[in-house]
């Protein structure tokens, strides 16, 4: 966890995209050439940053970037390499398989609940037949 260290500071990363586009610009696609880690910059920074940003908007020009800001600063960092990630998906199919191992064991104290009261009524109901009919007719 990031806290601040100053009230007027932003998180920052800087986006490096690649953009295609196709049909007159009506279709594109964007893919992330690069991305820095995230930094505290002053204000001042943070809007040069923005303003340069927006000075580079042609699409054939390699030194075009975005500006990230990260507005709260206690959420996790997203994952940003791939062990990181596998153990992330590693710690969801875990969970996943508990949650299961639960619902199945639930299910299963249901499916026995159901059966003792089962048993139960057919307790019930064999010995208010032996009172109506008695030992005697059955033997």
């Amino acid at each position: 966890m990031t806290t601040k260290t100053k009230p007027d500071t932003h998180f920052v990363a800087i986006v490096k995209p690649v953009e295609q586009y196709y049909n007159y610009g009506d279709d594109y696609t964007t893919v992330i050439q690069s991305i820095s880690n995230w930094e505290e910059v002053d204000h001042e920074t943070f809007k040069l940053l923005q303003s340069a940003s927006t000075y580079r908007t042609s699409y054939t020009d390699d030194n075009r970037f975005v500006v990230l800001e990260r507005l709260s600063v206690d959420d996790p960092v997203v994952i940003n390499t791939v062990s990181a990630y596998v153990k992330f998906l590693e710690k969801q199919k875990a969970a996943a398989e508990k949650a299961e191992a639960e619902k199945k064991a639930k299910a299963e104290a249901r499916r026995l609940a159901k059966l003792a009261k089962d048993e139960k009524s057919r307790l019930a109901l064999f010995e208010q037949l032996q009172k109506e009919f008695g030992e005697s007719k059955t033997k």
